[in-house]
């Protein structure tokens, strides 16, 4: 089975033909184009600072362990980071104790005022190259029949901060296959359906799409591949490829082993192994905010001998639940959501109809590719070492990949199966 990550937020679809350019591929749109009359504004920078990290590492492991709950003895993945973007600009657009909630979500203390300059300012500091790239892009996409009026300062702060392409369309078929065509050419085509069709009561999406794609700095030669038993949840064992190495980065906490891999260009991959008397699922479930701070501060020079097996797998997440379990009510619901700052709509109220999140991941000798989307449907109501290590990841165990300079999960996922 393959597996996508890929993030898609809010979309907003309209009339017309274009092309846009996406690393040197043109993709060809049949809606109107609206990113021009939205200029990006100068804005001010917030560098990473602790409460941010904080407040994203919280989300992160509060997002996961709400997935991973949901999913028991599944493979999961999730981008934290394609997810805090799509919703930062839902945030925007939300006001009262709607946009509270979501604001405890997405940053505790932190407003959106502050979140949307440190998440600009911390997207623009993620390098990018030939060998390690990682690429981000958001949509925003408008049902143009008459039923919503999207307020300009919404847009314009969109525009500022997350600098997404804007259009406008009838959310027919046509469209249908233009937001797939979008988030294909955002992911590098790992991620080529976002949507089958479109709900008669949504009138806007707002889309999110990350994409990683990036070399081990030292690549796995043939006589480094050897086959071996994983043993899976459910205590079955698979025969499969494992990737043996030497690394330098250990990680040992009271219940759990890892070890730290790097890409080329400043990312990391993070292996965690809880202990033989945990399970994942376990382990996952004691994951917060402060306990992923911890354990990626625990890290350590040492000699580690790694072996890790090569993985592929794909998921898709249906948030509605997750967000209301980690406290977001009144956005979901169409009576109490207030999206006023978004816009309003002659057909009701609006609020968040829909929330999907698709990811995909691909670990084998060479490197790692993974994507995100991330989709939220605005609807109406009516609509130097002293000793060896040894890690060996055949069982169940976790992984993230984070950028080397705040340590942020950009990726986190876990493998309880292989095949």
């Amino acid at each position: 089975m393959k597996r996508r990550i890929v993030a898609l937020t809010l979309c907003l679809a309209l009339l017309g033909a274009m092309a846009i350019n996406y690393s040197g591929c043109t993709l060809r749109v049949a809606a109107k184009e609206l990113t021009e009359g939205y200029a990006p504004g100068e804005v001010p920078a917030r560098a990473a600072d602790d409460a941010f990290i904080d407040a994203q590492l919280s989300l992160a492991a509060s997002l996961f362990r709400t997935v991973a709950a949901d999913e028991r003895g599944d493979n999961v993945m999730i981008s934290p980071l394609s997810i805090a973007l799509a919703l930062s600009m839902l945030t925007n657009g939300a006001a009262g104790e709607t946009r509270a909630e979501l604001e405890r979500l997405l940053g505790g203390d932190l407003g959106i005022e502050a979140l949307n300059e440190y998440l600009h300012s911390y997207v623009a500091s993620l390098p990018s190259g030939d060998k390690s790239k990682l690429s981000i892009a958001s949509s925003l996409w408008l049902r143009d029949d008459g039923r919503l009026e999207v307020s300009p300062e919404f847009l314009q702060t969109c525009v500022d901060w997350y600098d997404p392409d804007v259009f406008s369309s009838d959310f027919g078929r046509r469209t249908v296959r233009d937001m797939n065509n979008w988030a294909s050419n955002a992911t590098d085509g790992m991620i080529d359906e976002v949507v089958e069709e479109i709900d008669p009561d949504v009138l806007m999406y707002i889309v999110n799409a990350i994409v990683f794609d990036a070399e081990w700095q030292r690549i796995y030669e043939r006589s480094d591949v050897r086959k071996g038993e994983f043993k899976n949840a459910d205590g079955e064992r698979e025969r499969v490829d494992f990737m043996s190495s030497t690394e330098h980065t250990y990680i040992e906490t009271e219940d759990a082993v890892g070890f730290v891999k790097s890409y080329v260009g400043n990312y990391r991959f993070v292996a965690l192994l809880p202990r033989e008397d945990i399970t994942l699922d376990q382990y996952i479930a004691t994951l917060d905010g402060k306990t992923l701070r911890a354990t990626l501060d625990s890290a350590q020079s040492a000699t580690v001998h790694a072996s890790m097996p090569k993985f592929e797998y794909d998921c898709d997440t249906d948030l509605v639940d997750v967000l209301r379990a980690l406290g977001v009510e009144r956005a979901l619901d169409g009576s109490l959501a207030d999206l006023s700052a978004l816009g309003s709509s002659s057909a009701g109220n609006l609020f968040v109809k829909e929330a999907l999140h698709k990811t995909y991941i691909s670990v084998d000798e060479r490197g790692t590719r993974a994507g995100a989307v991330t989709v939220l449907g605005v609807g109406a109501e009516s609509a130097a070492p002293v000793e060896v290590k040894y890690v060996r990841l055949d069982r169940p165990f976790l992984y993230m990949i984070v950028d080397g300079e705040c340590g942020l999960p950009i990726f986190i996922g876990s493998v309880n199966e292989i095949d």
